[in-house]
């Protein structure tokens, strides 16, 4: 989950004034503080006991004190935290879109500007090690005729590794047979490795 700074966004300029102007309406005396009991909105007042959450998901955010009419506006707080928080996933989504049609622009434009396929692997393994965060990273090429499969290109330490490596063995091998790629977290938990390796990109 994309995460927010819900005190910032509970004390912008438009935020802030729509509070005031449901005070104003309302009438009703209460103060915002945050998960931490810091006052963040309005003033502490002693009199007034009753809180409402301002939450997402069961996490708690804030707190509305007030009398029961502050329920309302802590409800309104947390439907726009939870449109907050949908606009900034949206924006994460679209732009890692954005990432892999940018990557892909310019392996064509690559490909068409040269065929030496180790520059090429280069630039595969280095714009993919921007758009998902790896400790290693190798390009393999298959040679047809023995069926094995090669380094072209790495970053990081493979000494875990072994190649060349036939296709269909070993965890990579299979992987590369069944023609579909995947991202494997914690590969350690599968492979002795002489260092941690959080992801590897095949």
């Amino acid at each position: 989950m994309s995460s927010i700074n819900v005190e910032k966004f509970l004390t912008q300029k438009d935020i802030t004034y729509l509070i005031k102007n449901i005070l104003a309406s309302e009438k009703t005396p209460l103060y915002i503080m945050n998960s931490d009991g810091k006052v963040i909105h309005g003033e502490y007042q002693k009199e007034l006991i009753e809180k409402y959450p301002v939450e997402l998901s069961d996490k708690i955010f804030a707190w509305v004190v007030g009398d029961c009419r502050a329920l309302v506006v802590s409800q309104l707080l947390s439907f726009l935290i939870k449109q907050e928080l949908e606009k900034k996933m949206l924006a994460k989504e679209l732009l890692e879109r954005y990432e892999e049609i940018d990557l892909f622009d310019e392996l064509s434009t690559q490909i068409t500007n040269s065929l030496n396929l180790n520059q090429i692997a280069q630039l595969v393994l280095e714009r993919i090690s921007t758009i998902i965060e790896c400790n290693i990273g190798v390009f393999l090429l298959l040679e047809p005729q023995s069926d094995q499969l090669q380094p072209l290109f790495k970053f990081g330490d493979i000494s875990c590794f072994q190649f060349p490596r036939k296709l269909g063995e070993g965890m990579i091998g299979e992987i590369i047979k069944r023609g579909k790629g995947e991202i494997i977290n914690n590969l350690c938990d599968s492979l002795i490795c002489p260092t941690m390796i959080n992801q590897l990109i095949h």
